[in-house]
């Protein structure tokens, strides 16, 4: 979607209330203080604010109480500008490039995206679990150790991945569906197996590599298949874990995007990912090899407004305020 177009839908505040209420609520509206729906449009000057009544707790209430968006300084409508410019690129941006282009400061573009990310973790907490065929696969995110000599005066060659100081990051994902991935403090088999057991439903077929803690864990669902890749067996009929591969190489691209990510701050950056990986469409194209027209499946980012409704559609709740004691970031 092309930045004028995005600026025609979304003009002024006004145009991005409505579209918040109608996100927000979309069976109707209601007090996201007590949950009344016996709610009434204020007039006056407190209706250009499209500010109503609860006639429950007679409260007042925007689209934007109880989420990210309210007690804002900024307009609403340079919010949406800036979540565009995240929102509608491939692997994200970096906060810096979109203050030079929104003319907000560097500081207020980081605060407005960690709530923004925040609000995508949504994906761990929806009651519907993996099924199927699910594929499991670990990440071990961080930069490379500084270059160090041994004794010698020769090279020291580092140890990658597991072992490492490097955050681990715990994949799932089902095969043509969705993804889960969740920062844990380790990779042993209590931490993942509570995570598995909260994520994918006990039929599912789970296909991993040869990391025993899979196996392990395999034997509590309907079936268990891995591949060694420490053989170079990375797929064997149809048996592999390429889907969850190919999500892990989702965040290094993220790294490519993003100068630093704090452990603090990585799940916020993995939602992020998650949200890119599960809301795509599917399409049919037709292509040409070899000389003939031949029908290809492949799946492409969801259109931007579709893929904003169903991120605001889980905003109530996720109030992320900045904190004053550390300057960091509070959820509320």
């Amino acid at each position: 979607m092309k930045l004028t177009d995005f600026q025609m839908v979304f003009p002024d505040d006004e145009a991005c209330l409505a579209f918040l209420e109608e996100t927000v609520w979309p069976k109707g509206r209601f007090c996201p203080e007590c949950g009344c729906v016996d709610t009434i449009a204020m007039k006056g000057k407190a209706a250009e604010r499209r500010l109503y009544h609860c006639r429950g707790c007679r409260g007042q209430f925007t689209a934007t109480s109880q989420t990210w968006l309210h007690s804002r300084k900024l307009p609403l409508v340079k919010y949406f500008e800036i979540i565009y410019y995240d929102a509608n690129s491939s692997f994200g941006m970096a906060s810096t490039r979109i203050a030079e282009w929104t003319g907000v400061s560097q500081k207020s573009v980081w605060k407005i995206l960690t709530a923004f990310r925040q609000l995508q973790g949504f994906w761990l907490s929806v009651r519907e679990k993996l099924s199927n065929v699910v594929e499991l696969d670990g990440k071990y995110v961080g930069g490379k150790p500084r270059k160090t000599k041994d004794q010698d005066g020769k090279p020291v060659k580092h140890k990658r991945g597991k072992g490492t100081k490097k955050q681990p990051v715990f994949i799932a994902v089902e095969r043509d569906g969705e993804a889960r991935a969740t920062v844990v403090p380790d990779d042993t088999h209590d931490t993942i197996q509570a995570i598995v057991a909260a994520q994918i439903d006990a039929s599912a077929h789970l296909m991993s590599d040869e990391d025993q803690v899979y196996a392990k864990i395999g034997k509590s669902f309907a079936a268990h298949s891995s591949v060694c890749h420490g053989a170079s067996e990375f797929a064997r009929d149809d048996v592999h874990n390429n889907t969850a591969e190919c999500f892990n190489s989702w965040i290094e691209h993220m790294r490519d995007v993003h100068f630093f990510v704090s452990k603090q701050h990585m799940q916020r950056y993995v939602n992020d990912v998650m949200t890119r990986w599960n809301l795509r469409v599917t399409v049919e194209k037709q292509v040409t090899r070899k000389g003939e027209r031949v029908r290809k499946v492949t799946r492409e980012r969801m259109p931007l407004l579709d893929k904003l409704r169903v991120i605001f559609g889980h905003a109530v709740g996720c109030n992320v305020r900045r904190d004053r004691k550390t300057g960091g970031v509070a959820i509320i």
